[in-house]
């Protein structure tokens, strides 16, 4: 300690010690990863000199890398699983500029579109990769096409991006990644753009439908007419999936679309959509006549949270069931109060104790290699036999694993009850044609 303050020349006449701010910290670190980014692109690491540098020095670096100083200590005390500044470095080897800030919602926007400073006026009509951190998983990466700008210092995104990117406007944070050749942004326009490619592997559709969209289409269901097939049931998110299995992603991104524009409209000059204490009052009343969750499913009566709920924007009814009625079996016992009402001591005490449990459980994922070592241990039984199928012990789980079908080719239970329903409709009619000319030609 006493070399360390000899050293930097730290003043220690009083009671604490002054540190230098810790931004200057970072200064070598900074001309590592300078080096490190012209090394990675094959350029030369000093202007002195145009020498560059063999591919063998990559271990020289990557120990720079690990022992630079940054504001919790070097990269290897920081670096959690594969959360390391090489790899989001690696990661963006292709750009020329990556960003980084906080997102916030913009609905004017296309689903393909997005929205960025005025001081990053340059990009407009640029296409951009958009990913968010952490949740780094297969197919969050996202093409966008530099839209608008506005006077914010944030990135405005469409709401329909949302779910697929696993985001929402409470201070999340995206990468904004630019592409620094016009093959790299044709590769991202038509590989990972929603227009041209819906389909996902992992997720469904790369757009979904936000919370005013599902309740507009809810409530407005018979008057919508601008849509190929509507789910019977009123889900949009089966309309959009059973439109893509039969009409493809351009259709698709269009009905979406249209949809948006629909809903803004509705929203803007149809509705005022609102919960009052009236409505809680009274689903408060109803629950005390209902003795069972089936009767409380199947009578409940409500306005504006109801509706929230039967679209899919908002929860469930068994959520509005513990709220108002009862919680219901825990694993060791049975809370019949509400979180209205309130926990009795004992009740109260058992919620907590099952609750702790459940965040004991849910905790390990956060742990470094979980997730892998969970996998692991869930597919270790599984083994390709002599035949080609996917076996778990003497269960059989897939016939084939060795062809694989494309997502294209894989059709919706919706879809194939549309497609069948269509085709039934058309021998209907056909048949009827046909009976009638035998009956004409009969009568002559």
């Amino acid at each position: 300690m006493e070399r360390c303050l000899k050293q930097h020349k730290l003043k220690v006449d009083q009671e604490f010690i002054v540190f230098p701010d810790p931004i200057y910290w970072q200064i070598p670190s900074t001309l590592i990863y300078e080096k490190i980014m012209k090394f990675i692109k094959g350029l030369p690491i000093t202007r002195r000199t145009e020498e560059i540098l063999p591919p063998k020095k990559a271990v020289t670096f990557y120990r720079q890398a690990q022992d630079a100083p940054l504001n919790h200590g070097n990269l290897t005390l920081r670096s959690c699983g594969k959360n390391t500044l090489m790899r989001q470095y690696v990661f963006g080897k292709r750009c020329t500029l990556a960003m980084r800030g906080t997102i916030s919602a913009d609905s004017s926007l296309e689903p393909c579109q997005m929205r960025v400073p005025v001081k990053l006026k340059h990009l407009l009509g640029k296409h951009v990769l958009v990913n968010r951190m952490p949740s780094l998983q297969p197919e969050n990466v996202i093409n966008l096409q530099v839209a608008k700008t506005w006077e914010y210092d944030c990135f405005g995104l469409p709401l329909e991006v949302l779910e697929s990117l696993h985001a929402d406007f409470d201070g999340d944070e995206i990468n904004v990644w630019i592409l620094e050749s016009i093959q790299a942004q044709a590769e991202c326009m038509f590989l990972l753009n929603s227009k041209m490619d819906m389909g996902s592997k992992t997720i469904g559709l790369k757009l979904a439908p936000c919370q005013d969209m599902l309740v507009v289409f809810y409530i407005n269901f018979d008057k919508i007419n601008f849509l190929p097939y509507k789910d019977p049931n009123r889900n949009l998110k089966k309309t959009f999936r059973v439109i893509y299995d039969l009409y493809g992603s351009a259709k698709t991104y269009e009905c979406i679309n249209a949809m948006r524009l629909y809903y803004l409209e509705v929203m803007e000059n149809e509705i005022v959509f609102s919960i009052t204490l009236e409505e809680i009052q009274n689903l408060i009343c109803q629950a005390e006549k209902f003795n069972s969750y089936e009767e409380f499913e199947k009578k409940i009566k409500g306005e504006n949270l109801i509706v929230q709920i039967k679209s899919g924007a908002k929860g469930s009814l068994y959520h509005l069931y513990q709220m108002f009625k009862c919680i219901g079996p825990q694993a060791d016992g049975y809370v019949s109060s509400s979180f209205w009402k309130g926990l009795d001591p004992w009740e109260a005490v058992l919620h907590a104790k099952i609750s702790f449990d459940a965040l004991l459980q849910s905790g390990k994922i956060w742990e470094p290699g979980y997730g892998y070592s969970k996998n692991v241990f869930n597919l270790q039984g599984l083994h390709v036999d002599y035949q080609g199928r996917l076996v778990d012990g003497k269960i059989m789980i897939e016939k084939d694993v060795l062809n694989t079908m494309d997502r294209e080719l894989i059709l919706s239970d919706d879809a194939f009850n549309e497609i069948l329903k269509r085709h039934l409709l058309e021998d209907q009619d056909q048949s009827k044609k046909c009976t009638k000319k035998m009956k004409v030609s009969n009568n002559k």
